[in-house]
């Protein structure tokens, strides 16, 4: 199963979180890793603690931004269906305002709102449209 990830801090979250019990990530600096810290769970032992910081420390941004090319590429062009694609088209291409409008005219129950989240959801998780 693949994963998009629509910011680095919640990719550094997740992958953290993965080595060592934590809270959540902090940037300072974009540009300088040794100024991204974490804060471990009160449960996290030394060994976890020091692990993560080091990726942290070590973290390649050029690697991760191939991996978001590969899967957004992956994720435009994954299906032959021309409604997803054109879904896929103009979500990619709409502003805040468009979506905004859209939802407006479009989900006007909260059951609406939550098949509409769900497919989302789900989409970005399975890349399974349906």
């Amino acid at each position: 199963m693949s994963y998009y990830y629509q910011d680095l801090r919640t990719y550094l979250t997740i992958q953290v979180s993965a080595i060592c019990p934590s809270n959540g990530v902090s940037i300072s600096d974009w540009s300088n890793t040794a100024s991204w810290t974490f804060v471990p769970q009160a449960s996290a032992n030394s060994s976890q603690i020091t692990a993560a910081q080091s990726y942290l420390n070590t973290f390649d941004m050029v690697s991760y931004q191939a991996m978001i090319d590969a899967n957004t590429a992956r994720i435009l062009t994954s299906t032959n269906d021309s409604n997803v694609i054109d879904l896929r088209s103009r979500l990619v291409s709409a502003n805040s305002s468009q979506i905004d409008t859209w939802l407006t005219n479009n989900v006007t129950t909260l059951a609406q709102a939550r098949t509409v989240l769900g497919a989302i959801v789900k989409y970005f998780i399975t890349e399974d449209f349906s």
